[in-house]
């Protein structure tokens, strides 16, 4: 299986890209957050030109890694090619390969399950509350590979698995641990 693919046509070209991989996806939802989701928000108030703040100060930092599976004929998309009077076609370009990723958080906003937090949670030892924040990739690439529920290998989650995918993985750990746990205090309660 490989990752969702379609073709985008912007500046009377057509473009092909795929989604981002899951877990890369991941680390980039902090900048997808900030410019992204408000973005998009706001684009029924401004149209078009809320696209042009998708782009940062660093311009060129921002194109390659919002253009990084996006191909033009097979190859990578030369941006030298377009001219300053593409900017707002190119952001437009930019706006739909990430709605091709992210689009499903606009549309479901609240879909996502997250159980009440428990206050096990805050009781956990301080040496694990560190390891935690020493490790280097979100949560829940931890929370899946280590979970009896979504049997994903690192390889599949790097590779195969959508934002979308992670995210729909997490709910069902999410609920499972949930209703176990709910089970667990109901037998406990009846003893």
């Amino acid at each position: 299986m490989t990752l969702p693919s379609k073709s985008i046509k912007a500046l009377g070209i057509e473009f092909v890209t795929q989604q981002f991989p899951g877990v890369e996806a991941l680390e980039m939802m902090p900048l997808i957050e900030k410019r992204f989701l408000r973005i998009a928000e706001s684009y029924q108030k401004l149209g078009p030109v809320a696209y042009m703040e998708i782009l940062g100060d660093d311009i060129e930092a921002d194109l390659a890694l919002f253009l990084k599976y996006t191909t033009q004929n097979g190859k990578p998309i030369d941006i030298e090619e377009f001219s300053a009077n593409d900017s707002l076609a190119i952001c437009t370009l930019v706006y739909d390969i990430l709605l091709f990723t992210f689009g499903f958080l606009l549309e479901h906003p609240d879909k996502y399950f997250s159980p009440p937090q428990d206050s096990e949670q805050s009781s956990l030892p301080q040496s694990v509350t560190k390891a935690f924040q020493a490790y280097s990739q979100n949560p829940l690439v931890y929370r899946i590979l280590t979970s009896d529920v979504c049997k994903v290998d690192y390889y599949t989650l790097h590779t195969h698995c959508t934002l979308e995918d992670i995210y729909k993985m997490n709910e069902t750990i999410s609920l499972h641990q949930f209703t176990q746990a709910a089970l667990m205090k109901q037998a406990a309660a009846s003893r």
